[in-house]
């Protein structure tokens, strides 16, 4: 059966994630959509990018066409390639930020959403970033975890003709064997194209 085990979101899921996640343009979906969109077509680890800022993103010409993750698994950096369909939710997140009268040196991508005035916004940690997941999950009827984004990417990837090297590399991995050993299986004729459901 397609994806019997579970570990990765079909078609039909990334749709309807979607689907909730821009239902409205308040500050926390533009938001958790920009971070669903960010780890779906990058594949970063949870811990990754919860440390990544605003400075880690290189930019040519006025493009952003790169993020540095400077705290791979063992410490590694490596570069991620970017597109618009990235930046832009994320930059859409920012302004609202702005709006919102926020301002801050430390550059993280992503913040908490002050439950009342009284609390602080500041930037997610591994904790936080699993329970925006967990809950986005919850409203959507899946079961999410930041692993299962990355699996997710990964999936889609081969199925739109990604080769082992370069998947292997997009995630960080040291050797193409592991992206092999847990990427490949299957279910390859079931997947579907990410890049144009997210």
């Amino acid at each position: 059966a397609c994806n019997s085990k579970g570990k990765w979101l079909d078609e039909q899921a990334l749709f309807k994630i979607k689907e909730y996640l821009l239902s409205n343009k308040t500050e926390k979906n533009l938001r958790d959509y920009a971070l669903f969109n960010f780890m779906l077509k990058t594949g970063v680890r949870a811990n990754e990018l919860c440390h990544i800022k605003k400075s880690d993103i290189i930019y040519k010409d006025g493009k952003a066409i790169e993020v540095l993750i400077r705290h791979g698994k063992g410490d590694k950096e490596r570069l991620i390639e970017l597109d618009q369909s990235i930046i832009q939710p994320l930059e859409e997140y920012w302004q609202q930020l702005k709006i919102s009268g926020y301002s801050s040196s430390d550059d993280f991508l992503f913040y908490t959403v002050p439950s009342n005035a009284h609390k602080q916004r500041r930037n997610l940690d591994k904790n936080a970033l699993y329970y925006i997941i967990k809950n986005v999950g919850k409203k959507t009827g899946y079961e999410i975890s930041p692993h299962k984004l990355r699996h997710s990417m990964a999936t889609h990837s081969f199925k739109n003709g990604a080769d082992l090297v370069s998947v292997s590399s997009r995630l960080g991995h040291s050797s193409v064997n592991t992206t092999a050993a847990i990427y490949l299986h299957n279910d390859n004729e079931c997947l579907k194209y990410i890049k144009h459901i997210f």
